[in-house]
């Protein structure tokens, strides 16, 4: 019995070890850090992003991706950016009229479960010719709109891609 425990021990310490390692959070034990070279820093960006998607490990993105379409209603208004799978489908408006929906796939560390977060552009752009293919990465900047009459509907409004 004293086994088991201690391989499940083991094997917890392992994942959360490897999780640990996923992270893309500097680490200093220096009281300041000095900033890069002027020459070497990257420019501005051009809107403030409150919830940056692309730079998250592939676990820590599911599991706050799964926490948006969970909570959209506290994300509601927040900048975005994903970096995902570009996927399109046809679907249809109040009206029942067609209207192409474009979709943000982002996967899991396991790359067996993956969660959508449709989009739509800032700018009018033309079907196919200035989108990119389908099944390519992307990424979107935007600002996350949630549908207060059903918290589930969740979509990145205004988006462009970087």
């Amino acid at each position: 019995m004293k086994t088991f425990f201690l391989s499940r021990f083991v094997w917890f310490s392992f994942l959360m070890f490897g999780l640990v390692l996923n992270l893309d959070v500097p680490f200093s034990f220096a009281a300041e850090t000095a900033a890069p070279p002027a020459a070497v820093q990257k420019p501005a960006k051009p809107a403030k992003v409150d919830v940056d998607l692309s730079r998250l490990s592939a676990t820590m993105v599911y599991a706050e991706v799964f926490n948006i379409l969970s909570n959209g209603y506290k994300y509601d208004g927040k900048t975005v950016r994903m970096r995902g799978a570009f996927s399109t489908s046809v679907g249809e408006d109040d009206d029942g009229q067609p209207v192409r929906k474009f979709h943000c796939i982002i996967r899991d560390a396991t790359a067996c479960c993956a969660q959508g977060i449709e989009f739509a552009m800032r700018d009018k752009l033309a079907w196919p010719t200035d989108f990119p293919k389908t099944n390519s990465t992307i990424t979107v900047v935007g600002r996350f709109y949630c549908d207060m009459h059903d918290a589930s509907v969740i979509t990145v409004v205004d988006g462009v891609f970087e």
